[in-house]
This record gives C-alpha cells, structure tokens and sequence, in this order.
C-alpha cells in the first residue's frame, strides 16, 4: 500500500510542477503579446498622422 501511496503523490506532484511550469511559460508570453500589440497599434497611428501631415500640406 505504501508504494501504491507513494506512486499517487509522484503523480500529483508531476501534474503540479507541469500547472506551475505552464503558467510560468505564459506569463512571459501574454507580456510579448502585449507589447507586440501597443507596437502595432503605435505604428498604425504614426501612418496615420503621416497620412494625415501629407494631405494638409498640400492643399
């Protein structure tokens, strides 16, 4: 019995250092997809007011 219980709590403590190992991986990554994102959105805003400076300049 005492194998069967050590057998268990392997598989536990397998299955939580996966769940910790995960989460770790995905902070990191929602932070790069954030960034990325305002990067974008950056960039998509400088074209614009660049649009924008070359229209009024000439008319």
């Amino acid at each position: 019995m005492e194998t069967v219980g050590k057998l268990g709590q392997m598989q536990v403590e397998l299955i939580s250092n996966g769940i910790n190992a995960f989460s770790g991986a995905l902070e990191p990554l929602s932070k790069t997809s954030a960034d990325l994102a305002g990067n974008a959105v950056a960039t998509v805003n400088q074209v614009l007011q660049d649009i924008t400076a070359a229209a009024t300049s000439k008319k």
